[in-house]
């Protein structure tokens, strides 16, 4: 078992991966709306510009989506809870 500040730099480390160009793949981090560790994944093309639309914010390379099942809550790799009350990504059509 690693100590806190392993994971902490572990999960950190992820997520500057994703900022500076790196491969970043499926995370488990906090969901906030499950109250658990959950999969989380970055948002495709269109969900960016579904939210970009929702939020009017310049960008959102920043925002997760939690994949479990009936979840897709939003949330950043730093904040659990960006959005009072919560986004959730609509299912596609």
């Amino acid at each position: 078992m690693h100590c806190w500040w392993f994971n902490s730099f572990y999960r950190l480390a992820g997520w500057l991966s994703a900022f500076s160009g790196g491969v970043v793949r499926d995370q488990k981090i906090y969901c906030y709306t499950c109250g658990t560790d959950e999969m989380h994944r970055r948002l495709t093309a269109d969900e960016k510009a579904w939210l970009k639309n929702r939020t009017g914010r310049k960008t959102v390379e920043e925002f997760f989506m939690c994949k479990a099942p009936g979840c897709r809550n939003l949330r950043t790799g730093f904040q659990k809870r960006p959005f009072d009350p919560v986004i959730r990504m609509p299912l596609d059509d």
